[in-house]
């Protein structure tokens, strides 16, 4: 990702780990609201 990128060291690898982890809660959020939804 190019937003890692701009981060240095320990702080671009915090912001990169954040990323994935809101794009983790974001898909199971929208597998669990489309298995309500059926």
């Amino acid at each position: 990702m190019l937003l890692c990128r701009y981060g240095k060291g320990r702080q671009g690898y915090a912001d990169g780990k954040f990323l994935e982890l809101q794009f983790y809660v974001l898909s199971v959020y929208v597998i669990a609201t489309h298995i309500v939804l059926l």
